[in-house]
């Protein structure tokens, strides 16, 4: 069967797509290879190749002359004895075209700009186009037909490494579209992949990063129950290497590393306040814990280490936290914060030299009196405890 696929691609600027590098082998596709001292350049047509979209009529502003000195090459926008050779964004049938560059990017960057005389003895406006090192650029095409970029590729890599997926991307694929990323920190962007799959885009993040040195990072979400047999899987044996492979570098492993993080029961802060939904201990633990801190307790159980609730410590606070999963103990007396609770958490603050923040229902002293204790109060939502 024979099958067409599409692909759609958006950027908020075009020129952060506008090209992206081939290897050096490849270099037969430049239509020049030429060198001055700021380094190795081919030529590219000022003229814009799109004429039936861009245009004198669709294009005024870009349709202007611009005039060679036959002498040295160079070009400008006025006309003297010097610059003297008039030349029009006009095609070889003579259909009135239109420039790539406006007058402005012009006299801002008239060093790229240089006339070259053809074999019809007609004059033709190029820009130079600088190669970074030993790689080249060319625009990246429309249409793709190379065959490493099939998802017949991606089936026979996923049984390289013996998972079973139907339908995978091939890997190669996501590169390239990753690839297309040419402004500075390309190296190290952040690849999001919200429906994750067989995790190919790790893959090909990893497999780039081995390629180039690069430390792009990676964000894999995948919501169905494969995600830790499958997705996670796949990149772990990719990162540690499969000795059966014939790929070398599938074989000896791409390296880097990732952290597989699940998400735990939603806390919905409307239903807390019913009490229709009231979490554990250790769930709204580890959410206030986050909330307050960035910190986050991983697959932790925070529970209360002592009668004041102190429930996690790092190098500079303890937190602690005053609650039980129900609305008649948050009612009652148990659930606010008071003056014992007070003196021991500042006791064990001076012990430490830490700070404390406390998470509770409600408080009996006032918040000048528990700061000169080093504390800092955080009030659970007042709902969950007032009388219906």
């Amino acid at each position: 069967a024979k099958t067409h696929e599409y692909i759609f691609l958006y950027a908020k600027c075009r020129e952060d797509l506008s090209v992206y590098k081939i290897n050096k082998s490849e270099e037969s596709l430049l239509e020049y290879n030429l060198k001055d001292k700021y380094g190795n350049y081919r030529l590219l047509r000022l003229r814009n190749t799109g004429i039936e979209r861009f245009n004198r009529e669709t294009r005024p502003n870009l349709f202007y002359p611009i005039y060679v000195d036959p002498e040295t090459c160079g070009v400008s926008l006025f006309q003297n004895t010097q610059f003297s050779v008039e030349v029009y964004p006009i095609t070889n049938d003579g259909t009135l075209g239109c420039w790539t560059w406006s007058k402005e990017k012009i006299e801002a960057e008239n060093h790229l700009i240089i006339g070259k005389k053809i074999r019809s003895e007609e004059w033709r406006i190029y820009r130079k186009d600088y190669l970074e090192g030993d790689s080249k650029k060319t625009m990246p095409k429309s249409i793709l037909l190379d065959k490493t970029i099939n998802n017949e590729v991606g089936t026979e890599c996923l049984k390289s490494l013996s998972i079973q997926f139907d339908y995978p991307k091939s890997n190669l694929l996501i590169s390239f579209l990753v690839g297309l990323i040419v402004k500075s920190g390309n190296q190290d962007s952040i690849i999001l992949d919200s429906f994750a799959g067989s995790g190919t885009t790790a893959h090909a993040v990893l497999a780039l990063n081995k390629e180039d040195g690069g430390n792009r990072k990676f964000i894999m979400v995948e919501c169905e129950d494969y995600a830790d047999t499958i997705t996670a899987e796949r990149v772990r044996r990719v990162i540690k290497g499969v000795p059966e492979a014939k790929d070398l570098n599938l074989k000896e492993g791409l390296g880097g590393s990732f952290t597989y993080c699940t998400l735990g029961d939603p806390i919905d802060i409307e239903e807390m306040l019913t009490g229709k939904s009231l979490p554990t201990y250790s769930e709204l633990a580890a959410y206030l814990l986050h909330t307050a801190s960035g910190i986050s307790a991983g697959n932790k159980d925070l529970s209360p280490q002592n009668e004041d609730g102190l429930f996690y410590s790092n190098g500079t606070t303890d937190y602690y936290l005053l609650y039980e999963p129900s609305l008649d103990w948050l009612r009652s007396n148990n659930a606010i914060f008071n003056e014992s609770h007070a003196n021991r958490i500042s006791d064990h603050s001076q012990a430490t030299g830490k700070r404390a923040v406390v998470f509770a229902a409600g408080k009996y002293m006032g918040q000048r009196d528990l700061t000169a204790k080093n504390i800092t109060f955080c009030q659970l939502p007042y709902e969950m405890h007032r009388s219906e």
